[in-house]
């Protein structure tokens, strides 16, 4: 076997001389464009430890030469398919916590920089732990519509059942069972009953508004025309109860808020529970 031979073999390393008689047999001579089933082979033989410079740090010299190559390159954009890979290559790696000064650098990088809605409405996923289907039914979370009782620590301190289990009807989750579609435990929602986000706050909700709540109400609680709402009726404004991420949208898709609370099944199961077992009041009092 000769040394040419050999080298095709893959067992035999080309000494120097027989690398130059390659090369100058090789000058000038274009081959025909490579298939992409050859490019994905080609790939497959250099991926991980099969790659000579597997597990090699990378020299100064060789970063600054790629540096001095790619210097006022221009990248050309991710086409789909390009992101749905790299997607999928690093769902479910944690990826290494970055120093302080590097996120710094980043933060400073997109101070002032505009965010497309897509990109929003992905901050406001992962930020949730929910997918793009999910937020197709929630949307995004709107804190300034809430009383401003109505915040984490309060939240945490003051609902009663809000760390015990989802009251949903033969539902019991635990934040534990509380799993989004993306493996995330999530705490579970804070529902207001009767959809009322200003609980505690009632003296901004406006007259004209009173009597589209009090028709949510039981009609021997409603109080009609009345300029305020009467302390019987602020139990019910204030009623949340805790439910699992599944049955929280199930809820507010299926009981809208012009449905009368005779006709309610969740709306009046959860009142219910909360007038048997606390008296109506689902919050510990604030002061």
């Amino acid at each position: 076997m000769t040394e040419v031979q050999k080298s095709k073999a893959g067992n035999y390393v080309p000494s120097e001389e027989i690398r130059r008689k390659i090369s100058i047999a090789k000058t000038g001579h274009k081959y025909p464009p490579r298939s992409k089933e050859h490019c994905r082979k080609l790939s497959e033989m250099q991926l991980g430890a099969l790659n000579h410079n597997y597990g090699k740090p990378i020299s100064a010299g060789a970063k600054l030469k790629i540096t001095l190559k790619n210097t006022g390159k221009t990248r050309p954009p991710m086409t789909e398919e390009q992101k749905l890979k790299i997607s999928i290559a690093n769902t479910g790696k944690k990826h290494p916590i970055r120093s302080e000064a590097y996120r710094n650098m980043i933060s400073k990088r997109l101070t002032g920089v505009p965010k497309s809605m897509d990109h929003k409405i992905k901050l406001s996923c992962n930020m949730r732990g929910i997918t793009k289907e999910e937020f197709d039914k929630l949307g995004f979370a709107d804190y300034k519509q809430y009383c401003n009782y109505f915040n984490s620590a309060f939240f945490k301190n003051g609902v009663r059942t809000a760390h015990l289990h989802c009251v949903f009807p033969g539902c019991n989750k635990t934040k534990k069972e509380n799993i989004s579609d993306t493996g995330n435990c999530r705490e579970l929602s804070c529902h207001h009953v009767l959809s009322i986000r200003q609980a505690y706050c009632e003296h901004k909700i406006s007259k004209d508004k009173l009597d589209m709540i009090r028709k949510q109400l039981p009609t021997e609680i409603a109080r009609f025309g009345e300029p305020k709402l009467s302390p019987e009726e602020k139990v019910y404004v204030r009623m949340v109860v805790p439910l699992c991420m599944e049955h929280h949208g199930h809820v507010t898709d299926t009981e809208t808020p012009a449905v009368p609370y005779e006709q309610t099944t969740y709306r009046k199961h959860f009142c219910e529970i909360l007038m048997k077992k606390y008296n109506g009041k689902s919050f510990i009092e604030v002061e």
